[in-house]
């Protein structure tokens, strides 16, 4: 695939992922987009504006058990062809369940020396790309767990497939 195409929850989700975009990348170069594809419904434009061969990324929590818009996402993408791949990064729970069980932390306030949950989000989306990437390395994190646990019953018509964005490396050069 030539192009690569992130759909992003929220600020964290694309911080996150610019961060693991530095050198040495962790996941692929691509467009990242906030774009809540489990709560809205994607435009024909936005439709119309992926390329052909593009790998299209959705990142999504699986904390809410209603499924049916990104059902219906999918649908869609997959409708619209042009040699379209679908990766899907599911974030079981969510955001913050991932960064602990990534970088087996107690509480995902700790990535950033936050007070609580609330202020974690906020802070993690203020760090600079290259400061989030240092405080992800400083806490081990494992790129292999992210994305990677089973996701609830109502979310099993979705490929494991996130692997596939995934740059494969040497565990020292995190």
């Amino acid at each position: 695939m030539e192009h690569c195409w992130y759909f992003v929850e929220g600020e964290c989700e694309k911080r996150l992922i610019e961060a693991l975009k530095l050198d040495p990348p962790m996941l692929k170069a691509g467009k990242i987009t906030i774009y809540n594809v489990i709560q809205k419904k994607l435009s024909r434009s936005l439709l119309m504006s992926v390329l052909p061969k593009t790998t299209v990324v959705l990142a999504f929590d699986t904390d809410l058990m209603k499924t049916d818009i990104l059902e219906q996402n999918i649908a869609l993408l997959r409708r619209y062809g042009r040699e379209i791949r679908i990766i899907y990064l599911p974030q079981v729970r969510n955001f913050e369940d991932e960064i602990e069980r990534c970088c087996h932390l107690e509480k995902a306030a700790d990535l950033t020396s936050s007070r609580s949950k609330k202020d974690f989000k906020k802070d993690f989306c203020r760090m600079k790309v290259r400061d989030c990437r240092h405080a992800l390395k400083r806490h081990r994190f494992n790129c292999d767990l992210m994305w990677s646990t089973q996701v609830p019953e109502s979310y099993r018509f979705i490929k494991k497939n996130s692997n596939q964005i995934k740059i494969i490396q040497n565990k020292n050069d995190a």
